[in-house]
């Protein structure tokens, strides 16, 4: 099979027919865009076709710059993909052209340190602690975040960047003697697990022979700048600022890959639109190339470095793989193919936006029925769900139209093979629109207390019983033979406090007014316990009050409102965002107090981060 062209489908309509191709596949298939705005609603869009899981690859604009410190959840991001798609798992990776011929290192040298390791397995702790280091992982006091690692006794955390949980390894002498989950906030256990795989960290992993080769060549090209060239010298030797080398990627492997070369040979490659995809890898070398002249005027890179970037020829050379499928709007040659196997031609288009216009879309929906369409309607949120199958019954046209709930950017007609969906921004005129958020773990896991990210050395912090302090640092205290992490606590005069890392929910960072003039505690005296008294003195005073004030407006009857029109739930219908569970839970009882001839007695705090 060489490239077959797909043509008569562009932006959302690429998504039912890729997921149809791409339906029987085996293993990881490889989808590239124009532009990551582009990747994200692909992928979004073929989550509603295909029941396979969809890795959408960051973007990342990583060029010649250093970083002390950088956010690294695009790197892991992308890292993510390679562990998916090495390990074979039948998923859909979309990617930016940017990043999908991005160089990379050869499979076999990203994984030479790949570590899998199970209940039972004796560790040669030295080494492996070391490979960690080689990989990219950065050791910790305490393991909070992705990509660290600590050991302290016969224990070893490691938060990998592909898991949503760290794992506590514990050892007897060198055995693994159990495993188990943990979380990060709390640092309590949750999951037995009898085996785990490390993958990397980083990019570059850490070899002698790749370092040295890496070495010999900046030392070559860069003797005319030497400063540069021994800041990048002093990263290879000491494995600082990783995310600054992976752009001299050509200098460490001879045979750079990129992510088209983690893929099976046999593997499905899709292009979307291609000829938008060439615009944007030249558009983007113009870019660059600019960026060098002022990167050479600076002295921080060579003029031939523009190599390093992958253009035009890293872009043909994914066409020459066995089997790849580009997706066209129209019938007509695109720069790096010569030939196709095979070309198809789809005839597709937009649906119609109705404006909430409910009479005119019952006229449509009769009229496609006429017609013998199968017709989905697709709604992005639960509440537009209910509304549109009460729609749908009101109008006796149950079980002749579907209605799904998923996303769906757009809507769809394919005439020749008489389909059809009609997505709720179609019909509303807006799509409600949903934000990401961090997965939890669940409440019973968690601990009330903060993360050591939130507590910097010099700030006030309240003890449960010895008052406030000033918070000093984290130290390591052997006693009675076991090493463990103290939270170290200056009080007033020469006092200090240690507090174990496990019983960290006895103290809150201090939030009472002006640090300038807070008073820190004596240890062991009355006047904490005589402040907490005067509070508590207060707090009942304050409550008998408000059981006062609300004893009579218990007398008092409030206005009662009626219940919910179809008017009102198709304006709550046009908001364009998806609200939280939360959200929607103090809606419906805000409502049903309104219904009620109860005096209100409600305050709803919608401060973001309150």
């Amino acid at each position: 099979m060489g490239v077959i062209n797909i043509s008569g489908i562009s932006d959302s309509r690429v998504a039912p027919v890729v997921a149809n191709l791409i339906a029987e596949e085996k293993g990881p298939s490889l989808i590239v865009t124009p532009t990551y705005i582009g990747a994200r609603r692909l992928a979004s869009d073929i989550s509603f076709f295909a029941k396979k899981r969809i890795i959408l690859v960051p973007e990342d604009d990583n060029v010649f710059r250093n970083y002390e410190a950088k956010n690294q959840d695009t790197l892991f991001g992308f890292l993510e993909a390679l562990r998916a798609v090495v390990e074979n798992e039948d998923c859909i990776v979309v990617a930016p052209v940017g990043m999908a011929i991005k160089k990379l290192p050869p499979k076999e040298r990203f994984l030479c340190k790949r570590k899998k390791v199970a209940v039972g397995d004796a560790l040669r702790i030295k080494d492996f602690l070391q490979d960690l280091v080689d990989m990219g992982y950065e050791r910790a006091p305490l393991v909070y975040g992705k990509g660290q690692f600590s050991m302290r006794g016969d224990i070893i955390d490691i938060f990998t960047p592909y898991d949503d949980l760290p794992v506590r390894i514990d050892l007897f002498d060198n055995e693994i003697e159990s495993m188990k989950t943990f979380d990060p906030i709390s640092q309590r256990s949750i999951e037995k697990i009898m085996t785990m795989e490390v993958y990397p960290a980083a990019l570059i992993i850490r070899e002698p022979d790749v370092l040295e080769n890496a070495q010999k060549k900046i030392e070559r090209a860069y003797k005319g700048l030497p400063e540069r060239r021994d800041e990048l010298l002093e990263s290879i030797a000491t494995g600082s600022n990783r995310q600054q080398l992976e752009t001299y990627m050509d200098y460490f492997y001879d045979d750079a890959s990129n992510l088209a070369g983690y893929f099976q040979p046999q593997a499905l490659l899709v292009v979307d639109d291609p000829n938008r995809v060439f615009d944007m890898v030249e558009e983007r070398q113009l870019d660059l190339k600019a960026d060098m002249d002022v990167f050479v005027e600076r002295g921080l890179i060579i003029k031939k470095d523009i190599a390093l970037f992958p253009g035009r020829k890293d872009l043909f050379a994914l066409y020459k793989r066995p089997r790849v499928v580009i997706c066209t709007p129209f019938s007509r040659s695109v720069k790096g193919i010569d030939a196709y196997e095979d070309i198809r031609s789809i005839v597709s288009r937009q649906t119609l936006s109705y404006n909430g216009k409910m009479d005119i879309l019952e006229k449509d929906l009769r009229r496609f029925l006429f017609k013998k369409y199968d017709i989905t309607l697709v709604c992005s949120s639960e509440e537009r769900y209910r509304n549109l199958k009460e729609f749908v019954d009101r109008v006796d046209l149950t079980g002749l139209v579907k209605v799904k709930q998923g996303n769906l950017t757009a809507g769809m007609e394919f005439p020749e093979e008489r389909i059809i969906y009609i997505t709720d921004g179609d019909i509303f005129g807006t799509y409600k629109k949903s934000t990401r958020r961090r997965k939890k773990v669940k409440d019973e896991n968690r601990r009330p207390i903060e993360s050591f990210s939130d507590i910097e050395a010099g700030d006030y912090v309240v003890h449960e019983t010895q008052g406030i302090g000033k918070f000093v640092g984290l130290e390591q205290l052997t006693v009675k033979g076991e090493q463990k992490d103290y939270l170290k606590i200056k009080y007033a005069g020469n006092d200090v406090l240690y507090v174990p890392a496990d019983q960290m929910d006895l103290i809150q960072k201090y939030i009472g007014g002006d640090v300038d003039t807070t008073k820190i505690s004596r240890l062991n005296s009355k006047d904490w316990r005589k402040t907490k008294a005067k509070a508590k003195a207060s707090i009942a005073k304050m409550a008998k009050e408000l059981l006062e004030i609300q004893a009579e407006r218990e007398k008092n009857k409030g206005y009662k409102y009626g219940p919910d029109t179809v008017w009102q739930k198709e304006f709550e219908d046009s908001f364009p965002y998806t609200e939280t569970n939360d959200q929607l839970r103090c809606v419906e009882e805000i409502k049903k107090d309104m219904e009620s001839d109860k005096a209100m007695d409600r305050l709803l705090c919608g401060d973001v981060g309150y």
